[in-house]
């Protein structure tokens, strides 16, 4: 089944290597100039989505890989408010519905470069999924660059951390992206660990892989957007009127002194 009622649990967070290049996100070097963006929106009430999160976090190490979780909220009713979950994700998901013709949301949901969709606890479908990506129109990888820090602190783990500035990027977007919507996510790299103490998941480890903290559109001008990061890194997604991926890129992983 994969819908589930909501449970309470204990959250701890693990900690992101202290030096960006261990991360295939915002890695040094020269990645591929191509990427899937994969979207998994899951819940922390959800039976099936501790499997999906698993996948999820295992394809996230692929350097053409930009992996994101989105905690939805529609399970709140039943008891337990998914503590990483905003309205605006669940939006987002709906968003995708008219495209997949989908009658109505569903956890865990993993969006394919917003051309495609799987239920992702299933393998075999994301096996498939995966596939099939192969044979769509890639997306292309956005060039975020740094720009001078601000005074605004990075926050980590819904915490405000008082020793690393927050930093201004840029990106210029591909042509043909003059009519597309441009957002920014913004994330914590690596894992968030669950350990629910009641519900359907009780005893169970549940990793989130890159969970999503905030999401918000993006501005363009001239073909640039420029941005501030306000977590420890930020993924640039641009999509054209139907929800396709045409670009996205991530900013170098933002470490907070000790």
């Amino acid at each position: 089944m994969l819908r589930s009622v909501s449970l309470a649990l204990f959250v701890t967070h693990c900690v992101a290597s202290a030096q960006a290049d261990v991360s295939p996100l915002g890695s040094q070097g020269a990645p591929p100039q191509n990427v899937i963006v994969l979207e998994l929106f899951t819940s922390q009430g959800c039976s099936a989505c501790p499997k999906a999160n698993a996948e999820l976090l295992a394809l996230s190490r692929r350097p053409d890989v930009i992996a994101l979780s989105y905690s939805v909220d529609y399970w709140d009713y039943l008891g337990w408010k998914d503590t990483m979950a905003r309205p605006e994700f669940s939006a987002r998901q709906r968003a995708y519905l008219d495209q997949f013709g989908l009658s109505g949301p569903y956890t865990p949901q993993l969006v394919l470069n917003g051309r495609d969709e799987c239920a992702a606890s299933r393998r075999a479908d994301l096996v498939r999924a995966m596939d099939r990506a192969k044979g769509t129109p890639a997306a292309k990888r956005l060039v975020v660059k740094p720009l001078a820090p601000t005074t605004t602190s990075v926050s980590t783990n819904n915490a405000t951390g008082p020793s690393t500035p927050a930093l201004r990027y840029t990106a210029t977007l591909p042509e043909g992206s003059k009519d597309s919507k441009v957002w920014l996510a913004a994330f914590e790299p690596g894992e968030v660990t669950l350990t629910p103490r009641s519900g359907l998941n009780r005893n169970k480890t549940m990793v989130v892989a890159n969970p999503v903290m905030q999401l918000r559109p993006l501005t363009a001008e001239r073909s640039t957007v420029s941005f501030t990061c306000p977590q420890t890194a930020c993924a640039v997604m641009v999509q054209d009127a139907e929800g396709r991926v045409l670009a996205a890129g991530v900013t170098p992983i933002q470490v907070a002194a000790s």
